[in-house]
């Protein structure tokens, strides 16, 4: 195997965040496309919008990856064929998916995708993988309770398959694409995009006493183990974070995009690491960790009961009494400003979140900033604090958020990003050649054109109109600008009417591949719910017993020597 620099895959959950991902440096950016895919409370991109956003990144030399990666049902099974259809025309690099269904599809008949199969498909082995490889996937995207272990041994076992692992980002309780937490507690399922996070919820035991967050799972955080992961045959370091802000994605891209830089060394250094940790605290941040990179599956390492909501940087401090006043004093990890927020935890165990309404710095001075690694001064409330932590910062806010002007423009009035390719002009007659994503269109108008009094038209007069184009033109031949103009008008509008053409054929074809085929659909969530556990988990050492929700949603959590089950029990 020949070891390269590995791909940064970022999330692209609205438009802001996809611009971000691509000005800190994204080789490839991930998103959905409508309702059909594992985060649809995400700001998907439409069918109409995909072409233009596939273009915009490929302009910045960036890959494009699109997520339909839920499991096919009767009802949405023309949606995703269509989806699947304008994915493959657009021109995207590669499309993930769960359901055996479209994987045939997309091997079969649009054979410029790469089929890249989701992590809710659950490749932790050797087995699943091969499983993935025959049904057409060029690439699994590994299930996030993989260790090296098991990623050496997938790679022994499929070399010619490519491996994506998670970086960074949010960890699943339950086994990738098998946890029916949300169809017990709420009827909503994260198999099909709509998760209710119900392993984020508090929990009681039989006497309703609190027992914390028993299920939620820290953060995965890899950053300092890239070496790792790509001397076990990771070749794409993807980031979880569909639903985080546009400034999340940046920060974490960056940091990421030099990680991958430096994997020969392992990745950031700790000084780096330090620098990264501070500045992604102030924007979200949980506990995190590596456990189960190494194998580990004590819930000590990959449990943290407490409060799963952002916690902030958490920040030393010392209490100081100043003419009849109190401040909290604290050295400024990242600049500090008026209306950064603050995490308050007093000594009755009670938060509160606070924006700064006066600051000061040094020796005592009013002032609106404090630089980092100076003393910073704001007022202490009336109650004691017993920890304090910057929850939102402006300045490093504002260091990755970018514009997305030009991009959300774009998206919104759907245009066509067509590209004229080539201008053929004979004496009589004007052709153009123009494509967008995997399509192409020609067409030949007649044009009425005089002897040129200089060179005529050709590549030096036609650039500034068609940039990207070749040109083939007779010589010594004037073209009148207005003329050209409005045949480039009609020639745009043609285009728009052949490509919605080709799509509407393009679906159609799949539609008659699908009548040909065997469907085996997967059965619902509620179905599956009742025949078997809520979830099953990697993580080993929960307490067994009874406890239920605090909405009175009642569970058993069974423990063994290799994981945890967790069974939904009716309410008497």
């Amino acid at each position: 195997m020949t070891i390269r620099r590995p791909e940064v895959l970022a999330p692209a959950g609205s438009l802001d965040a996809l611009a971000a991902a691509i000005a800190h440096g994204a080789n490839a950016v991930y998103f959905g496309v409508g309702a059909l895919n594992a985060r649809v409370r995400a700001t998907n991109i439409t069918v109409e919008q995909l072409p233009s956003i596939v273009a915009y990144a490929h302009r910045h030399k960036v890959k494009v990856h699109v997520a339909l990666n839920v499991p096919m049902r009767p009802e949405t099974l023309d949606e995703a064929v269509h989806a699947l259809g304008a994915v493959a025309l657009a021109g995207a690099d590669a499309v993930i998916l769960r359901d055996p269904i479209l994987m045939e599809l997309a091997r079969h008949e649009c054979p410029s995708l790469a089929v890249h199969a989701s992590t809710q498909a659950g490749v932790s082995n050797a087995e699943s993988a091969r499983r993935m490889r025959a049904l057409g996937c060029s690439r699994v995207i590994l299930a996030r309770e993989c260790s090296l272990e098991d990623m050496r041994a997938i790679r022994q076992a499929c070399p010619d398959l490519e491996m994506e692992s998670f970086l960074f980002g949010a960890q699943c309780f339950g086994i990738s694409g098998s946890c029916l937490l949300g169809e017990a507690v709420g009827h909503r399922s994260g198999n099909y995009g709509n998760c209710l996070q119900a392993c984020r919820l508090p929990f009681v035991d039989d006497a309703g006493k609190p027992l914390g967050h028993p299920f939620s799972m820290m953060d995965l955080d890899y950053l300092r183990r890239v070496k790792d992961l790509v001397g076990a045959g990771v070749s794409s370091l993807k980031i979880e974070g569909r639903m985080k802000s546009p400034a999340w994605v940046g920060c974490v891209t960056a940091w990421s995009q030099r990680a991958a830089e430096s994997w020969r060394r392992g990745g950031l250094t700790d000084g780096e690491y330090q620098k990264f940790d501070a500045e992604i605290r102030t924007i979200y941040s949980r506990p995190r960790t590596d456990a189960f990179l190494d194998g580990e599956r004590a819930a000590e390492k990959l449990i943290h009961t407490e409060s799963p909501k952002h916690r902030g940087l958490s920040l030393p401090f010392r209490l100081k009494p100043e003419r009849g006043r109190a401040y909290l004093l604290f050295e400024a990890p990242v600049e500090v400003s008026l209306r950064d927020g603050l995490l308050l935890q007093y000594e009755s165990g009670e938060e509160e979140a606070v924006s700064i309404r006066e600051l000061r710095e040094g020796a005592g001075r009013g002032t609106s900033i404090v630089a980092a690694g100076k003393t910073a001064w704001v007022p202490a409330p009336s109650r004691r604090v017993r920890a304090l932590a910057l929850h939102s910062c402006q300045a490093v806010r504002r260091q990755y958020e970018v514009s997305a002007g030009e991009l959300v423009k774009t998206a919104e009035e759907s245009l066509l990003p067509m590209v004229v390719t080539a201008v053929i002009l004979r004496a009589k007659s004007l052709t153009f050649e123009g494509s967008c994503g995997t399509f192409a269109h020609q067409a030949t108008y007649a044009l009425a054109t005089e002897p040129a009094r200089g060179a005529g038209f050709g590549p030096a007069s036609g650039e500034r109109l068609f940039p990207e184009a070749r040109f083939d033109c007779e010589s010594g031949l004037f073209v009148s600008p207005s003329a050209l103009k409005a045949l480039r008008r009609r020639f745009r509008d043609e285009f728009t009417d052949a490509y919605a053409a080709a799509l509407t054929e393009r679906t159609g074809l799949l539609q008659q591949r699908v009548a040909t085929m065997e469907l085996r659909y997967l059965p619902p969530d509620a179905e599956l719910l009742a025949k078997g556990p809520a979830a099953v988990s990697r993580v080993t050492g929960l307490p067994p017993g009874n406890l239920a929700t605090t909405g009175g949603d009642l569970f058993t959590i069974e423990c063994g020597p290799n994981g945890t089950v967790v069974r939904h029990r009716e309410k008497p």
